[in-house]
This record gives structure tokens, sequence and C-alpha cells, in this order.
């Protein structure tokens, strides 16, 4: 089982001359030589005799002379390319069990070198296990200790499963959660954007925006164009969307950039909507626990109301 998962972390020249020499022989017969009786004959163009008097020797293309071969140095193989090593977590183990999909960029930079080390957890922990189930439970509970659903619902915790058609069903069980987890992820951000964005003082600072916007030109703006990194959804809803989007619209998308992000400072609604939106996940986690359980656990409430503004919310890190 061991060396499974190792695989995914280790006609001569003369002749052909002499040939072409015969061709040339023999078209090229003694030109006609003036005679004292008569007039001079000009002899006619030699190539009409080649072509009247010898038949052609190539009916086609003659072939192309063969150029000498001149051997080329076998180039020494050099060392086989290494690939950099991923980084490793400064915290070890527990900072990749904190690691989440609302936490700091840089974390990311991390989840490679996380993933080997819960393969190998996996593997040394349970793959002694006496029973198939034994082993898929023993890897499902070493993956649960993480914080974010990429090592929760990833693969690895079927590492140690050794008979091949089980693991594979772990491992399709492991891609469902995956599919349900991102899902449920996408649908409760919205949730408590759309909560959070109807919070008076949300509101006041989103009008005092638009009119900002409006004095440098910009009219009659739809919103979906504002202020993109604030929505979250699955890649092919997102690619559904700009399919949607008109060249003209995505040139204003892009024009309203800076000044709409400028006016948002401007007037606190990026300071409101940080605000608004922790409490609205407080909220939400006090009377729907199930809810917002992994967008907490992804560190959402963490980066909502730590000091600053998120970057979920400013778009800038």
């Amino acid at each position: 089982m061991k060396h499974f998962f190792g695989i995914i972390i280790r006609l001569p020249l003369l002749f052909a001359i002499l040939l072409l020499t015969a061709a040339i022989l023999l078209a090229c017969g003694p030109a006609t030589v003036p005679t004292d009786n008569g007039p001079s004959v000009t002899p006619e163009p030699a190539v009409d005799t080649i072509e009247e008097a010898t038949p052609t020797l190539f009916p086609t293309k003659p072939p192309a002379l063969i150029p000498t071969h001149v051997p080329t140095k076998t180039p020494t193989p050099g060392p086989p390319p290494t690939l950099a090593p991923k980084p490793a977590d400064p915290e070890g183990l527990e900072g990749c069990k904190s690691l989440g999909f609302f936490r700091d960029e840089g974390s990311a930079d991390y989840k490679g070198w996380c993933s080997e080390q819960l393969a190998e957890r996996v593997l040394n922990t349970c793959e002694g296990k006496p029973t198939t189930e034994e082993q898929r439970e023993c890897g499902e509970n070493l993956a649960r200790e993480y914080g974010s659903y990429t090592f929760r619902t990833s693969p690895y915790r079927c590492a140690a499963v050794v008979e091949e058609q089980a693991r594979l069903e772990c491992m399709k069980g492991a891609g469902e959660d995956f599919e349900k987890a991102i899902g449920g992820l996408f649908e409760t951000w919205a949730k408590i954007a759309i909560g959070g964005n109807q919070d008076p003082e949300v509101a006041r600072a989103t009008k005092d925006t638009m009119t900002c916007l409006e004095e440098q030109g910009f009219k009659n703006i739809d919103p979906y164009l504002l202020f993109t990194w604030q929505r979250i959804a699955p890649l092919q809803e997102l690619k559904d969307r700009e399919d949607r989007l008109s060249p003209e619209e995505k040139d204003l998308r892009e024009r309203l950039l800076e000044p709409s992000r400028t006016c948002a400072k401007e007037h606190g609604l990026f300071l409101a909507q940080d605000e608004a939106w922790a409490a609205e996940l407080r909220r939400l986690d006090k009377e729907e626990p199930a809810t917002v359980t992994d967008v907490i656990r992804e560190g959402l409430l963490e980066a909502l109301e730590k000091p600053g503004i998120a970057t979920i919310v400013s778009g800038e890190g």
C-alpha cells in the first residue's frame, strides 16, 4: 500500500553522382559544325535536345543528393531536475490543522506539505489496523482533526485502506464529501453577506458610495460589476455569469475597480461590512450553529474579528 501512494509523493552518394553524370553526357552530344557549302546552322538549345533525344532518367523529381554525414557529439546527460521541497508550515502539524479558506493567503503555501504529512500520518497510524473498516475509520478520524475541508475531505484519509476496491470506494466518498463541503461553504457565505448587507450602516455607506461614483460620471451602475472579490461561488457558476457579460460591461467593470474601492473606503463601506458580517455570523452561530460550523472552522469569524478589514471584504490582502 505504501508503494501505491509513494508513487504520488516519488542510394549511396557515389551511385547518385554517376547517374547524374551519365545523364548529362548522353544528352549533350557534339554541336553541329558549319559547312563550306551552305549557311551555318545554329545549334538548337541543349535543353530541347535533351527532351527529344534523351529519355528522362527521372520520370518525376530527381532525388536530392544525400549530404555527407557529419557525426554529432552525443550530449552528456546532466543531473535530473530537482523539485524544490514544499515549504513546511512553521507551526508544524498544529499549523496544518489551523489552515483555512478565509485565513491568511500565505497559508496556501503550506497546503502541499501539510497534505504529505496527513498521508504519512494516516499510513503510519492506520495501516496496521486489522480490518478494512477500522483502517478507513482511523484515516477519517485523523482528517477530522483539521479545520479546513481541504484536509477533512482529502483522499489521503484513505491511504491506509489496503483492499483496492474498498480504497476506491473510500476515495469516492471523500470526493462526495468535498463537493458537499465546498457547496455548503459557498451557500453559507452568501447567506452571511446578504444578511450583513441589510444592516442600516451598511445600507447608508452603500448609498454614499454609489453617489460618489455617480459624481465621477458612472451612472446607473449594475451592482454586480462592483466588489467582485466579495462573491465566492462555484467556478462553473462564476464562468456562466462571466459569459453573460458583454464586452462593454467587462470594460466598465475594469474602469470601476479603483474608483469604487476609493469611494467605499472614503464612505466607510468596507468597515461597516466587516462589522456587520461578523455580527451576522455570530448571530447564526447562536441560532443555527450547524449552518456556520464549517465556515468558522475555515477561519471566517476569526478573519472578520481581527483588527483591520478582512481581505474578503476589501479585496486587499
